[in-house]
């Protein structure tokens, strides 16, 4: 299952498949309906780089706290994107935010949150290189 949610992830990353088809392949996925499987509730990113010897361990993320960022960041570059033409933007970052202001990008992810939410606990990324470089985002 877990494996199916990151499959799923990939595809909609590719461009094969949109988000209501993913989370509508997410939703279909068998389920052992005896378990009980408890929601998850955080979300929780490491990274490790052994050879700059640094590391990035962010302490786990209420997905509320992640609706919250999510809408905010939204609103402000909403904000932002209706003054560009009178601040001195260059054009990558113009068409940067005119994507970010999509409406549609926004419904998606929380979405695609609300659905992992359901699957309990699993490795939404798991990363190891033989250098030591470590990725790894946790659905807790």
């Amino acid at each position: 299952m877990k494996d199916s949610i990151q499959d799923i992830l990939y595809r909609l990353d590719r461009g094969e498949i949109n988000s209501e088809e993913a989370v509508n392949l997410i939703r279909n996925i068998e389920t052992h309906p005896n378990v009980f499987r408890k929601k998850a509730s955080r979300l929780k990113i490491i990274v490790v780089d052994k050879d700059e010897n640094k590391s990035i361990k962010i302490p786990a993320i209420p997905f509320w706290l992640l609706d919250f960022l999510l809408s905010t960041s939204f609103g402000i570059c909403s904000i932002v994107s209706r003054f560009s033409n009178r601040l001195d933007l260059d054009e990558d970052t113009k068409t940067s935010l005119e994507l970010i202001n999509n409406k549609d990008l926004s419904k998606d992810l929380k979405m695609i949150f609300k659905e992992m939410r359901q699957y309990g606990t699993f490795n939404l990324v798991d990363i190891k290189d033989g250098d030591g470089t470590i990725v790894k985002i946790s659905v807790l």
